[in-house]
């Protein structure tokens, strides 16, 4: 008979050569879970969260107190799918509410458009059969990458930067088409996924990292070209939080992962290992929460279930049922 633990290394086994599944068992288990809870859900700031509905990994997450709506999206990997050691990479992006006229005006022209569009419902996020009609560079604001660890837990990281840049030159001259906020858009997700992963495991972080570095500039050119250069005025983000226990997994605090960190690499922000104490505010995010999270005390969650917005008021996948021939078709720029 096998113990939990040996469950555990099959487990391993299959993640690593199968990144869809992955995401499913770590995203897809974790957002369903704490989303059955209405007390986890006050706790962590999640208002509601939908299933795309055309079947790729991909999540819509509407959080408390704010008007736009967010997707965490499963990046395709290059080959056959495997992800082998190097986990699997997520992409978060924001769909903004016009109606917050400052954040609105930081995104392209064409964003912009495609979001007043009837590509989107009234949810805020894509009718029913448009995801696929948007470029996935569209509404980026950060990536997500999830390596697994033996014993059962799992490393994240983030990596954004503080504006999204973009610069297009014509003969009228230059104009900053883009400058969207990333650090600060990526920050909810960011809380969102490690407190659900500490309030479940009831274990906090083993340790983050935090560093800085020049940012990137994109200028664009006419026929499409582009040219990417740093700019010191900007600052790319990297965190690294690792030892999280991964959902669904028995875990082996023997064999808990430890920070595999780079000590020559320059630009380090915040290096803090698990311990009594929290580690310090490092605004946009709520590192205080991740630790504490591990400590909540809730009513027990019951048996997992998926929940979407429609129960909190807000459209759900079944309720979206827009014919997809009537929309149009939005690719990277804004270009139908």
């Amino acid at each position: 008979m096998r113990t939990g633990l040996d469950r555990a290394e099959l487990f391993e086994e299959r993640i690593a050569t199968d990144a869809v599944g992955f995401a499913e068992a770590t995203i897809a288990g974790l957002l369903a879970f704490v989303g059955s809870s209405t007390a986890a859900k006050r706790k962590l700031g999640l208002k509601a969260v939908s299933r795309r509905a055309d079947g790729w990994p991909a999540w819509y997450v509407w959080l408390a107190g704010r008007t736009d709506a967010f997707e965490i999206v499963l990046v395709p990997s290059d080959g056959d799918g495997a992800t082998g050691v190097d986990g699997i990479e997520l992409a978060i992006r924001c769909f903004p509410d016009p109606a917050d006229e400052t954040l609105f005006a930081t995104f392209t022209d064409g964003e912009q458009e495609a979001r007043i569009s009837a590509l989107f419902d009234r949810t805020g996020t894509p009718a029913v059969g448009a995801a696929g009609d948007l470029d996935p560079s569209l509404y980026h604001v950060g990536t997500i990458g999830l390596v697994p660890r033996a014993g059962g837990w799992v490393d994240l990281t983030l990596s954004t930067q503080d504006v999204w840049c973009e610069i297009e030159t014509s003969a009228c001259g230059p104009r900053r088409r883009r400058s969207v906020p990333g650090t600060a858009l990526s920050a909810p997700i960011v809380d969102l996924l490690v407190c659900a992963h500490a309030l479940v495991g009831r274990q906090p972080p083993a340790a983050v990292e935090i560093r800085s570095a020049p940012g990137l500039v994109w200028h664009l050119g006419p026929g499409d070209s582009a040219t990417v250069r740093p700019d010191p005025d900007l600052s790319a983000l990297e965190i690294r939080v690792t030892g999280l226990p991964r959902f669904g997994v028995p875990v082996d605090r023997q064999r808990r992962a430890a920070a595999r960190l780079d000590d020559a690499a320059g630009g380090r922000l915040l290096l803090w290992p698990a311990g009594p104490e929290r580690p310090p505010a490092v605004a946009p995010f709520d590192l205080a929460a991740w630790w504490d999270a591990a400590g909540w005390r809730l009513p027990p969650i019951g048996a997992m279930c998926g929940c979407h917005a429609g129960e909190v008021g807000v459209a759900g996948p079944d309720e979206r049922d827009e014919p997809a021939s009537s929309r149009p078709t939005v690719r990277q720029g804004g270009r139908a």
